[in-house]
This record gives C-alpha cells, structure tokens and sequence, in this order.
C-alpha cells in the first residue's frame, strides 16, 4: 500500500481514514477474499530514532495515522516497515523507547528494517528490547553486513516474528546501467549509488535467496523493484527458466 492514499498532516489524514470506514471495510474484504496481503513501507521523513524531537512527534503521529489505515482495512498480517532513523546506538536507543511510547495498537502494527546506517544484527538487537520484528532487506545486507552470513543474518531477522503474524523479507537488485542525460549538446552519466534499485529483479538474486532460506521458516517476499507489478511477473517467468525446481516450493 502506498502511504499516500490519506495524505496531508497527521491530523487530517486521520480524519480522512475515519470518513472513509465503509470503504475501506470494502476493500479489506475484496483484498482478505483474494489472499493478498495488505503491507506499506512508512514514507522516509517517518525516523522515530531522529535526534530532532519535532521530527520524532511527527513520525509517531504519522505512524498511528497509518496503522488505523490498516486496522481499518482488517489487514491481516499487515506491518509498517520502519527505519531507524538516527545515527548509531543513539538513534537506536531513542527509537526504542519512542516505539515503546506508541499507542498498543500502532506497536501492534510496526516493524523495523535495517539499512545502510543500522546491520541486521544491529536492529534485531534493538527490536527484542521492544517485542517488534525485523524486515530482513537482502540488498541493505550486501552493503552492511557487520560480518554477519547472509543466511544468519535472515534466520536472525526471521526469529524475531515469533509472537505471530508472516515474516516479511525484502528484494532487490542495485541499478547498474549510468543514468544518462543532454546537457549543452553534450551526453553526460550519472554512475548509480550502490543502494539504488533497478528496474527489475536478477534471477539470481532470487535464487539466492530461496537458497539461503533453504530450512528456515517460511516468509513473504517484498519486490522492491522499479517496474512494479512488471517485475514480479518477470521473476515468476526467470524464475521457471532458470530455476524450475523452485517454482512448485513457492506461492
């Protein structure tokens, strides 16, 4: 889910989840009928580990709006992927105990990802203290691993949902191709940050991680990928071509 759908402040976007309870309930139903899981990533000025108070208030009254979003659509299952949002044991200590001040129904809904300022082991450290579980983000991890294996750093991540609900794991291939632009008669490239993510997902960066969850609890893959709805039927049809003895162990 996008968390636009009820933009502007807190307060208003609040109202306006409020005024829409029927239709919402609406499409809860549709979506439950389906089997598609309702989840959303909180926009990134949400940082309840921000140093800055202001911001902090701000991203829990964000994060409330956004967790009565989901309630209202009887997501089942469905999670606000949170960062960090501070730098080092700082930012994690504040984020603690701002997610601890949350109201029981928004820490209901919450969970936190590592990224490039805070390694898997890191994060899954600060979420036991507060009973919220960790997204495992296989890109974040290739950049910061923290001397963690990929797959000890998932089976780590995925212990963490042990109170309930699906783990939820996130995918994607940096960007490699040079962003290219005119500029004065003259083709200039723009070389891609590592964290970027690319259009479409590598098969065998799928691969690899069905690989490395080889005997680990099942889990929900996220595609993080450019092309959207695109990319996830590429990697059903990649996935059948390259690794054909996969296709029958996944949904």
């Amino acid at each position: 889910l996008d968390p636009r759908l009820a933009p502007g402040p807190p307060v208003e976007a609040l109202a306006q989840v409020e005024a829409c309870a029927v239709e919402l309930a609406y499409v809860g139903r549709l979506a439950r009928a389906a089997d598609i899981r309702l989840t959303m990533h909180a926009p990134p000025g949400v940082m309840l580990g921000a140093a800055n108070e202001r911001v902090a208030a701000g991203a829990a009254a964000r994060l409330t709006q956004l967790a009565t979003l989901l309630d209202g659509l009887g997501a089942v299952g469905g999670v606000i992927v949170t960062h960090v949002g501070g730098e080092g044991a700082e930012g994690r200590a504040r984020w603690g105990e701002r997610a601890r001040g949350l109201p029981e129904a928004t820490r209901a809904r919450l969970a936190v990802e590592h990224d490039l300022g805070h390694t898997a082991a890191e994060v899954v450290d600060m979420a036991r203290v507060v009973g919220v579980p960790v997204v495992f983000d296989l890109l974040h991890h290739h950049l910061r691993p923290g001397g963690l294996a990929t797959r000890a750093g998932l089976a780590q991540c995925l212990a963490t949902w042990s109170t309930g609900g699906t783990p939820e794991v996130h995918l994607s291939s940096p960007r490699t191709e040079a962003h290219l632009r005119q500029r004065g008669g003259q083709l200039e490239a723009r070389l891609p940050r590592p964290e970027e993510h690319a259009d479409l997902i590598h098969p065998f960066d799928l691969v690899y991680l069905l690989e490395m969850a080889e005997g680990l609890p099942n889990f929900d893959v996220f595609l993080e990928a450019r092309a959207s709805d695109v990319a996830v039927a590429r990697a059903r049809d990649d996935l059948r071509r390259y690794a054909p003895q996969w296709v029958d162990r996944i949904a």
